[in-house]
């Protein structure tokens, strides 16, 4: 069809309003630009025209862009977009990043091709299934288990993994660590054990900490840890007598906390107090109720924008080539 204008609605259909022109659209739809308390979107997933043109540069976007992205469930809150669409604007390269959210990875990659993305990084839920998927993994993504750098290599994916490099670099700062390897002998307490806590479980068990591992579903708490030679239990108050002693650190890694879902608490019944530093990945919102709850027990905190940043660098870097602006 020559005339047409291709519109997916709600989040899922973000692609189609930002790429309306490379899918061959004549016109998309975008929100109004609303007063104060004045509603500006018509409709789910509508973004507005200063977005839409300053960070996603919706007029220069052509046949010759390349195109990235960044994929999860939910996606509307990831701040990847505004991180990467930076640095490739300060870079002057010809190219654009987008929110892509999908519950289904193999035929999201299936769309992916379609469209030709260069990379995609992968966020919450998919980093494992992401991993299986992929025709190539470098080393640190098949130890990990879990992928959340996808290259296109030819005519399939290669998987990378950058978040353990961006799990560890804000560490030292946060817990006034001449270097990394002063948490060898420590103890951590990591929450979940899906990709990112695979992530982070690989990092700490490189320099040489001790691992709790505790997770809902006690069958992938197991199996982590068994890999990893660790403990493990529920995330229930059952596993308190692991805890006795206390721990140095504890990382949560699981999307409880998240926008949203902003008032949960996925370890409510675990008093934080001798904790050196209570990480929490979520960075959405600033403070989860879990880092307020330490913060009020006098326990140092650090959400997870540092740990996106130093990831997002890296991934950068693979993607492009070159090294993201300051």
């Amino acid at each position: 069809v020559k005339d047409k204008v291709l519109l997916g609605m709600d989040d899922f259909g973000m692609p189609s309003r930002i790429l309306a022109q490379r899918f061959g659209s004549l016109w998309t739809y975008s929100s109004a630009v609303g007063g104060p308390g004045e509603p500006v979107s018509a409709a789910p997933g509508q973004l507005d025209p200063e977005t839409l043109t300053n960070l996603y540069r919706f007029h220069e976007i052509d046949d010759s862009s390349a195109l990235y992205g960044v994929t999860g469930n939910p996606i509307s809150h990831s701040l990847s977009p505004v991180l990467h669409n930076r640095w490739l604007q300060d870079s002057g390269l010809n190219g654009t990043y987008i929110p892509i959210r999908s519950d289904d990875m193999a035929a999201l990659l299936e769309t992916c091709d379609i469209w030709g993305l260069k990379g995609l990084s992968v966020t919450v839920p998919h980093k494992e299934k992401a991993l299986s998927l992929c025709d190539y993994a470098d080393g640190s993504a098949r130890s990990i288990g879990a992928a959340n750098t996808l290259l296109r290599s030819g005519d399939g994916w290669r998987a990378r993994n950058t978040d353990a490099g961006g799990f560890l670099k804000p560490l030292p700062g946060a817990m006034n660590l001449g270097s990394i390897e002063e948490l060898k002998g420590k103890k951590a307490l990591i929450i979940g054990a899906g990709g990112a806590a695979r992530a982070a479980v690989y990092a700490l068990r490189k320099v040489g900490m001790n691992l709790v591992i505790l997770n809902r579903t006690v069958e992938k708490a197991r199996r982590l840890a068994e890999e990893t030679k660790q403990q493990w239990g529920a995330l229930s108050p059952d596993s308190l007598s692991l805890l006795e002693g206390g721990v140095d650190l504890a990382v949560q890694t699981t999307n409880v906390g998240m926008y949203p879902d902003s008032s949960s608490d996925p370890i409510p019944w675990w008093n934080p107090r001798g904790c050196s530093l209570v990480y929490d990945m979520v960075y959405k919102p600033e403070e989860t109720v879990l880092l307020a709850r330490s913060r009020a027990e006098g326990i140092k905190t650090m959400n997870g924008s540092g740990m996106l940043e130093a990831q997002a660098r890296l991934q950068f870097e693979l993607y492009t080539g070159q090294k993201a602006g300051v």
